[in-house]
């Protein structure tokens, strides 16, 4: 979907309108109605007496007196001040966004120079007659159903509502919307978007009443909810994969709460997990999660809203992948992580804050270390690293802050130094070296 963006950039303004354009020799304004597709700011533009300006480009839905589809503009030639013309792009944003109409007058076509546009106004009727104010009565929505202009919108409600006499309710549909492929212009596609009810007869504030579906562009269900009169979600809800019929999640609201089993299923329909809730929140208690082969995935516990106690994670064959400590939806303790093999991949301290505190150790499916380092709450104090063939990789060392403070130090993998570096609190200070990986010295430096 073509979309506009502008962005004004005010020094660069500001320094453009120093240079005075010399005044174009007298010439006949020619005035004319039309629709601005976009703007392009700090292109270039020719001065009546063919010196190189910096001006912006607007573009046109249709050709203009001049027969060209662009004009520039620039400050001077409104006679604005840089912020005046920046405030009043900005404030003709939305419009030109909504493709309204707008009365725009140029210096000339051919007097030599580039045409330079000297007035824009969105029209009124008393400006450009009434065929030119008509307005669409569709209502254009983004993906949170909240209002929005024409060329920025998914979807379009058309106007007027009709009305269910048996519901007393008004039946609302939204379109998904596309692009022409010969203009571009934004129109509805043959695909429904959502439908359902309303009490409100523009749907000015999306009020939904009743049963509320949704649908993939596919045209496959994506939602069903079911909304009270007070346009809260109330009863049973369910969302599904963009596959016929295929459920994704199935939860109960009560005047807008979630309330009961909330289940989530994979794609082909094994129940990924199950979770309860009571007045909105998630009971206390276990909450595993499966795999699509129905084997254990996660297991962990909720207290008071947040994850509490012993967590673990599990691969696909049942082993077991990591182990952890939550202490109100906190990781803390130590936490230890396992290669599919079984073996050790990394072992992790952390205070009762969640900080890193203590050593981070990690391990090679071979069991080697590779790296390893220390923390005090949650600064760091040290760091090495090595190679799977036992030889250093990396060596750092911080100050109280966890700043770099001290020797930095690398290696090549055949054991020969790499570089060389000195730090005080992060910032390099000291002798630099460099060496080459067969040994010979390189550049070195010093601060």
């Amino acid at each position: 979907m073509k979309k506009i963006f502008i962005t004004i950039i005010v020094s660069l303004y500001c320094a453009n309108i120093c240079a005075k354009q010399s005044p174009s020799t007298e010439s006949k304004l020619v005035n004319f109605i039309a629709q601005i597709e976009n703007i392009d700011f700090n292109k270039t533009a020719i001065s009546s007496d063919l010196k190189l300006l910096l001006a912006d480009r607007y573009y046109f839905k249709d050709k203009t007196p001049c027969n060209t589809n662009t004009l520039s503009a620039r400050a001077e030639s409104m006679g604005l001040t840089a912020e005046e013309y920046i405030n009043k792009i900005r404030s003709l944003r939305p419009a030109i966004l909504d493709d309204r109409y707008f009365y725009l007058t140029v210096d000339q076509c051919d007097a030599g120079g580039t045409p330079m546009l000297t007035g824009i106004e969105l029209c009124t009727e008393a400006l450009c007659g009434a065929e030119y104010m008509k307005r669409s009565s569709d209502l254009w929505l983004d993906d949170e159903l909240q209002p929005t202009v024409k060329r920025q919108a998914t979807t379009v409600v058309h106007m007027p509502l009709p009305y269910d006499k048996e519901k007393k309710l008004w039946k609302v549909t939204g379109w998904y919307l596309e692009s022409s492929e010969e203009t571009g212009e934004v129109m509805q596609s043959k695909q429904i978007a959502f439908e359902g009810y309303t009490n409100e007869e523009n749907f000015a504030n999306r009020q939904r009443v009743s049963v509320f579906k949704s649908f993939y562009e596919s045209s496959n269900l994506k939602s069903i909810y079911h909304y009270n009169a007070q346009n809260k979600r109330d009863g049973k809800a369910e969302t599904y994969f963009d596959e016929k019929d295929k459920i994704a999640e199935t939860l109960t609201f009560k005047d807008g709460q979630p309330e009961g089993e909330y289940i989530v299923y994979h794609e082909n329909g094994a129940v990924e997990s199950k979770r309860y809730f009571a007045q909105g929140k998630i009971k206390d208690g276990e909450c595993p999660h499966f795999y699509d082969n129905g084997v254990l995935k996660q297991k962990h516990s909720y207290l008071n809203q947040k994850l509490e106690g012993p967590a673990f994670e599990y691969f696909p064959d049942g082993k077991i992948k990591g182990e952890y400590s939550y202490s109100k939806g906190t990781i803390v303790g130590t936490s230890t992580e396992y290669y599919s093999t079984g073996k050790i991949r990394g072992v992790y301290h952390r205070n009762n804050q969640g900080e890193n505190d203590g050593t981070f150790e990690q391990y090679s499916e071979e069991g080697k270390l590779l790296s390893k380092a220390t923390y005090k709450n949650g600064k760091q104090l040290s760091a090495q690293s090595w190679y799977g063939n036992g030889h250093p990789k990396e060596e750092s060392s911080f100050d109280s802050e966890g700043r770099k403070h001290g020797a930095v130090k690398e290696w090549f993998s055949n054991g020969k130094p790499a570089s060389s570096k000195m730090y005080k609190h992060d910032v390099l200070d000291g002798d630099s070296e460099k060496w080459y990986e067969n040994g010979h010295r390189g550049i070195s430096l010093s601060l």
